[in-house]
């Protein structure tokens, strides 16, 4: 049988191993209670978005021209048959730069016409001077009278006219010759041609379209 003081000393024994029983559960408790609340937090999702070059929806498409602010429409001055275009749609040019030339051999024997007609006439005219210096000389000595005179003068009005005209129109047909050569006034880019080699254009058919740029 056990003493009273080794009953004591049990009791305290089992008493103090309660107490860590009680203690070391509590802790186990805690600890799982505090895991699982750790584990029970909300996951936010995060929103990821890759950049790729893809076209994107709802992209409406127009079909449209993309023209020049300044574009000019070139034609040639006089008619005939264009025998070269050597510029191309895209083609940049300089001012001065030859854009199609037309067949001006008309043109170049009608100016030799002219001048032919030309020359004749200054021969009539220094002639009818000469007339008229000599019926002035004639008419001092009154050897003719005045309505002779005024005929030699008449004549020389006349030829002189003609002269004058003969010298316009010779002008006129040089200046065709030269529009038969189609020249860009100002540098920039053939945009569209409207005529090709072979075709007989009229004065003012539109040849070729000119974008107007800077061109130095």
């Amino acid at each position: 049988m056990f003493s009273d003081q080794t009953i004591i000393s049990l009791k305290k024994l089992l008493y103090f191993i309660r107490v860590l029983f009680w203690i070391s559960l509590m802790a186990i408790m805690e600890g799982c209670g505090g895991k699982d609340e750790k584990d029970s937090a909300p996951i936010r999702p995060v929103k990821t978005y890759r950049v790729e070059n893809t076209p994107s929806h709802g992209t409406w498409t127009y079909p449209g021209e993309i023209k020049a602010r300044i574009e000019t429409i070139l034609s040639f001055r006089v008619s005939g048959k264009m025998l070269e275009r050597p510029v191309e749609i895209g083609d940049p040019i300089r001012k001065g730069h030859v854009l199609a030339k037309l067949d001006s051999s008309d043109y170049h024997l009608s100016a030799q016409a002219v001048k032919s007609q030309l020359t004749a006439a200054k021969a009539e005219m220094e002639f009818s001077a000469d007339e008229l210096t000599r019926h002035r000389e004639l008419l001092r000595q009154k050897v003719i009278s005045q309505p002779d005179l005024d005929k030699r003068e008449t004549a020389y009005i006349a030829a002189k006219g003609r002269v004058a005209a003969l010298q316009a129109q010779l002008s006129q047909t040089i200046n065709q010759t030269r529009y038969a050569i189609l020249t860009a006034d100002k540098s920039g880019v053939v945009t569209a041609v409207h005529a090709e080699p072979g075709q007989v254009v009229s004065a003012g058919q539109p040849v070729l379209s000119l974008e107007q740029l800077s061109i130095t």
